[in-house]
């Protein structure tokens, strides 16, 4: 790879992409993370400073900190509501009630409830 986040056992550049990345996440799955880490920090002196600046804090005190919102239970019922909102995208839905008597339903074809008013 380019990066030296691999160092010297990086294995050659891939002609596409793909092959690239695939090779890149054969390397992540069977270095050590420790390792990684190490190389990562030194590589990024940003991430160097994050890490050292939240050591020993838990991703919710993190997010905390930086002003994030981090609520697994609210995040579980947004997902919730998006899963549904996709699986009902598309559909649609015809009243099966009548609060009040407005004349007839759209809804209703010719007889409808005892009248034909098209």
């Amino acid at each position: 790879m380019a990066s030296s986040l691999f160092g010297s056992n990086a294995k050659p550049q891939a002609s596409n992409p793909f092959q690239a990345a695939m090779a890149a996440a054969q390397e992540l799955k069977h270095s050590n993370p420790e390792q990684l880490m190490e190389k990562m920090m030194e590589a990024n002196p940003q991430f160097a400073a994050f890490v050292n600046q939240n050591k020993g804090k838990s991703p919710e005190q993190i997010a905390r900190e930086n002003g994030i919102d981090f609520n697994m239970v609210q995040m579980q019922n947004q997902i919730n509501q998006l899963q549904l909102s996709q699986a009902l995208c598309g559909v649609v839905r015809y009243p099966n009630t009548f609060a009040y008597n407005a004349g007839p339903s759209p809804f209703c074809g010719n007889g409808c409830c005892g009248t034909a008013n098209i």
